[in-house]
């Protein structure tokens, strides 16, 4: 049976091959092999993808209006909601020192000092790249934009996963944070009635914390990358059993 699947994710959905999780252990391409032959998995994640960036008008142009989807996978939030250390003017700064021979190792130094105290100054100074309410409205957006232009049975919500311990250690409230967005990530069942599956990671990696990487405790080993890929392949051929013994 021919399918289109089109996934908009960060780097959660990204190779990662230095921590083995090469192309084909992506849940994408594991994806695209249990759903077999005629069915295209189109994966449109990208390192420090945000909802922001994901309802850019020339993304939505390019990959999500002319894409004749018959499912679409959405994995973002943690670049959302994770707590930063710089502000929306530091990291401004920041880029054009980078581009400034004389300043770059300067404003190096600058963040490597402040992220030698980043618990303290994410509790003192609380900040995410994007805040909830624009969080949600985005995600809507994106949603809405799927809907709209694609004739989608489901939209798997990959939520966000359980904090490993170095991101718990390092940025305050973190969990708190992630517990808050993936709420809002739910709410978008009575929305969009019967369209939205979710995928709970975070439920299992908060059971299995070794597949969280170590490093920076938000990316994700293999074994989650199949775990993920069997929860959307399963819900798909049982969707489309139906469609067939009903047509």
């Amino acid at each position: 049976m021919e399918r289109t699947v089109i996934i908009v994710g960060d780097s959660l959905g990204a190779p990662r091959p230095w921590e083995g999780v090469d192309l084909q252990s992506t849940y994408a391409f594991l994806l695209g092999r249990k759903l077999g032959g005629g069915s295209f998995v189109a994966n449109y994640s990208a390192s420090d993808n945000s909802t922001a960036r994901s309802i850019k008008e020339a993304f939505l142009r390019t990959y999500v209006r002319a894409a004749s989807a018959d499912y679409a996978v959405v994995h973002l939030g943690i670049v959302d909601c994770a707590p930063r250390l710089l502000s929306s003017f530091e990291r401004a700064i920041g880029f054009v020192a980078n581009r400034v021979a004389p300043f770059r190792p300067l404003f190096r130094a600058y963040v490597k000092l402040k992220s030698r105290y980043r618990y303290d100054l994410t509790r003192l100074f609380p900040r995410t790249l994007v805040p909830k309410e624009q969080f949600e409205s985005n995600y809507r957006k994106l949603l809405s934009e799927i809907v709209e232009h694609n004739p989608v049975d489901k939209i798997f919500l990959i939520n966000i996963a359980f904090p490993g311990a170095v991101l718990t250690e390092r940025s305050y409230n973190i969990l708190r944070n992630i517990e808050e967005y993936n709420a809002i990530i739910s709410s978008f069942r009575s929305e969009f009635p019967g369209k939205i599956e979710i995928v709970d990671i975070f439920s299992r990696t908060a059971e299995q914390r070794d597949w969280i990487t170590p490093d920076d405790g938000h990316h994700i080993f293999a074994p989650a990358h199949a775990w993920i890929a069997d929860c959307i392949s399963d819900t798909i051929m049982r969707v489309g059993s139906t469609r067939s013994a009903v047509g």
